[in-house]
């Protein structure tokens, strides 16, 4: 019953944005920053489950970010519900600021897309900024943006004690404004067009799948990566059936097209 809720949802939320294309189309000549999700779009991996991985090791941290989606799928738990109990499992290990170092450093150097970031660097030159964005960590996807020399990052903001231990979640990205468990959901489009002081119809996403659905109703463009073989694949092929995008990015490189 979850799962038919969760599709007919979607089967809505693709409706109002095809009418709204309908009634207004996307200008890519007015687009001024562009927002990139990390997890499967920058990176080909997640930082999320690969911080658990790093956490719980290989075997039991799949198995808690399996568990996860597992609840959110059936509705036993809200996307945001879910976001939230896999920073609190980080938090039980003693994860640090250092232990997203050590992830940063790697996924960098083994799970970079280096054509598409070339290709966004290349935009960048062209007076694009261009922004990396997260449900996970902001402190991680800030030390990749700076690593690669970006504009900067969004994403959920930890607690961090004096020797750099995560002690808690302060707010987490993610659809609606709201309180979860204590932690104080914001909802991303409005607060990424804030932070940059640029209308929402100024700013392009760049995601992966259906889940970042939300941003759609208030950016200025939506692009979809094929994410390639991923676990979470499935999600892609929902995004492409129900057409949730303005533009279908198949190959990386061909993002500097899209502006030029």
């Amino acid at each position: 019953m979850a799962k038919l809720s969760k599709m007919l949802e979607l089967l809505v939320l693709s409706l109002r944005f095809r009418l709204r294309r309908a009634l207004k189309r996307f200008n890519a000549s007015k687009i001024r920053a562009i927002v990139v999700d990390v997890d499967g779009t920058f990176l080909e991996n997640g930082l999320p489950i690969e911080a658990l991985k790093l956490a719980y090791g290989s075997r039991r941290g799949s198995e808690i970010n399996k568990s996860l989606e597992g609840m959110y799928a059936s509705g036993e738990l809200s996307l945001d519900e879910s976001l939230i109990e896999g920073h609190r499992a980080l938090m039980r290990k003693g994860f640090s600021r250092r232990d997203w170092e050590k992830l940063i450093e790697r996924s960098a150097r083994l799970h970079a897309r280096r054509n598409f970031i070339e290709a966004l660097k290349l935009l960048r030159k062209g007076g694009m900024r261009v922004i990396l964005s997260t449900k996970g960590s902001y402190y991680a996807a800030e030390l990749l943006s700076r690593r690669f020399g970006f504009d900067g990052a969004v994403g959920s903001e930890e607690i961090f004690d004096s020797s750099g231990k995560i002690t808690g979640l302060k707010t987490l990205l993610c659809g609606k404004n709201r309180t979860v468990n204590g932690v104080r959901v914001l909802c991303d489009s409005e607060f990424i067009s804030r932070k940059l002081g640029l209308k929402p119809s100024e700013i392009a996403f760049i995601y992966d799948e259906f889940t970042d659905i939300v941003v759609m109703k208030r950016g200025g463009m939506f692009i979809l990566m094929d994410s390639g073989k991923v676990p979470w694949r499935k999600l892609t092929d929902i995004s492409v059936r129900f057409r949730t995008y303005d533009i279908l990015l198949e190959d990386p490189k061909e993002i500097v097209k899209v502006f030029s």
